[in-house]
């Protein structure tokens, strides 16, 4: 790569390897690294679920998540409760 190059900030990524001036913001609720080169960078945040890429949803009343990306929302135990704030 040349050093004259710029590179995506985090939260956006370029949609192509090829030469391109425009760097995309990832969907709502999810997060990309710097120098993400595509859309499936971008990560559901914790709390939301989604394939990589988004959408991402949050989780549903009852459930919980604690990492990034497309695994699924968890049953919080009976008599407990999740929420986000």
């Amino acid at each position: 790569g040349s050093t004259f190059c710029d590179q995506c900030s985090a939260g956006t990524y370029v949609a192509s390897t090829a030469w391109t001036n425009d760097c995309y913001a990832c969907p709502a609720n999810s997060y990309a690294p710097a120098s993400s080169n595509s859309l499936a960078a971008c990560l559901c945040n914790t709390g939301y679920t989604g394939s990589n890429g988004g959408p991402c949803t949050m989780c549903a009343a009852g459930t919980f998540k604690t990492t990034t990306g497309s695994a699924a929302c968890t049953k919080c135990d009976q008599g407990k409760y999740w929420g986000a704030s």
